[in-house]
Formats: C-alpha cells, structure tokens, sequence
C-alpha cells in the first residue's frame, strides 16, 4: 500500500480552522490563507469537529472506516461544489494509510482532491502535496521539482505560520551540513549564509519558533557570535539552551561580557522546568 504522510495529520490542521458559529453553514474565510489569497468555506465548525472525531489518536487506537465515510458524504457535496477544505477533507477520507487501511486506487483518488484544493491554492494542501512528492507518497513517484514548486507556493500563499514553516524547510534544503543522500529541491544550493537567513525571517513570521532560534543560536555560537547566541537562547523555549548559555554568561566569551545576574535568571528558568517535570512524573507513578 501506499506511504502515508509523515506530517500535516488531520488534528494537527483543525484548531487554524474552527472559526465561526458550529451550525450556520455560510461562508467563512479560512484563516489558512495569506489575505492576498483568500479563500472561504462553507465547512462549519462543528463539522470539522466530527470528521476530527472520527480519526482515532493514539498508537492503539483503532480506525472506524464506516465513521470515516460517514464524515465523507457530510463534506462531498461542499467538495464538488468547490469548497477547498472541503475538497481537502474529502481527500483525507481516502487517505487512511497509516491506519493500515487503502488501496492503490485510495491512494488515486485522495491524490485528486489534495491537487483540486491545491489548485486553489489552499496552502495546507500545497504543503501537503510538497511532502507528497518529496517522499514520494501516495503511490506518486519522487518529484524534487514538484516538491519544490508546492513549498514555493505553500510560503506565497499560506498564512503567518505556514509561511514561517516553509522557510524552516527552505534553511533545511540550502543546510551545508544536510546529509549527503538528502537531495535537496531544484535551485537551492548549499549555504550558510542563505539558512541564517531564511530562519531570520521565519521568526518575522512567528518570533517565538523554537527550532528556528535554537538553529540561529547554534549558528551564531558556532561563528563566535555569542551575544547573538544567548539572545536567542533567552527567546527560546529549549531548557538545555538556557543552561548554554547561562555558562556563557558566567565566564564571559568573545563578545560577551560575564554577567552573573543574567545568567542566574537562565538557570533557574531552567530549574523552575526541571522541578514540573519532576512533580509531574511524581504525580504519575504516585
């Protein structure tokens, strides 16, 4: 059977979406998009909280296929009359691969509804679809062009976050260091440079993304730039970066002058997060 997708998994895009009254069914923006290309659905929010019902979460969780597409006929009219989440919805109803369930004509027709929304630039879609073809998915063969078309058009029409997690992968794809089996998409060529910047302006787009200032921390620290290192590592949610560079701070490096009291805030941040996992894990076995 077909791969199924690694990320983009239903729950992961309904919370973006549950805007509006759950039962009127008019047309509501979906908050998705970039306000250069909006687009609307007619999808409501207690529909999308019943098709989420029906995806089991959990590693032991057992899928209910009639559940599924019983929350198909709900959106396929919405679909086939253009609704692009409910396009993309339809889609995920075929797409039931990492549930051990589908067949290669599965796979075909999940493919034709993600490409209808897609064509509407529906950026989830397009996100989808990017990974689709980088890890050639759904029964499709890889496609580095393609892949790298879809993220292109992800980051110009998705909205803050997606736009933030498309220039994640487009530091990824231009990472010197990226494995050498990892080919990269078409017209991004290995630079460092060209990462730093493009997780520069991810945090434009969402300033509290962890993976972006860890990233631009470690870049910073490993081209002796530490005062940039640790204001990254303050803006961070990352307990063992605060710990770095606490210990930067308590010596001083290149740049960066010793100050205790700043360090001494880092470390107990970081020991204010060691002492709730602590409790935490003395709740659970208590």
């Amino acid at each position: 059977a077909p791969d199924t997708l690694p990320v983009m998994k239903v729950w992961l895009l309904f919370p973006a979406l549950l805007l509006g009254a759950a039962g009127a069914q008019v047309a509501r923006p979906l908050n998705t998009q970039d306000p250069r290309y909006p687009l609307v659905t007619r999808v409501t929010s207690g529909q999308v909280l019943a098709f989420y019902a029906a995806f089991p979460q959990g590693l032991t969780a057992e899928l209910n296929t009639k559940a599924v597409a019983a929350q198909r006929q709900v959106v396929l009219p919405l679909a086939r009359a253009g609704d692009p989440l409910a396009q993309y919805l339809v889609g995920q109803t075929f797409d039931l691969f990492e549930y051990g369930k589908g067949t290669p004509q599965d796979a075909r027709i999940a493919m034709e509804w993600y490409r209808r929304a897609a064509d509407q630039h529906f950026a989830t879609a397009e996100q989808l679809l990017s990974q689709v073809y980088t890890y050639s998915l759904l029964g499709q063969p890889r496609n580095l062009t393609w892949a790298g078309n879809y993220l292109q058009r992800a980051y110009v029409h998705g909205s803050a976050d997606i736009k933030a997690d498309s220039l994640i992968e487009m530091a990824r794809q231009s990472d010197p260091t990226r494995d050498a089996g990892d080919l990269r998409y078409p017209g991004f060529s290995a630079s460092r440079k060209q990462t730093r910047q493009y997780l520069v302006n991810a945090l434009k787009y969402r300033p509290d993304d962890t993976t972006a200032l860890d990233w631009l921390g470690t870049l910073a620290a490993e081209d002796g730039e530490f005062r940039q290192a640790v204001a990254y590592a303050e803006r961070s949610d990352n307990l063992m970066g605060w710990i770095e560079a606490g210990r930067w701070l308590q010596t001083g490096k290149p740049g960066l002058p010793a100050d205790p009291t700043r360090a001494l805030a880092l470390f107990r941040r970081a020991m204010t997060v060691m002492r709730r996992g602590s409790d935490y894990e003395s709740e659970m076995y208590t």
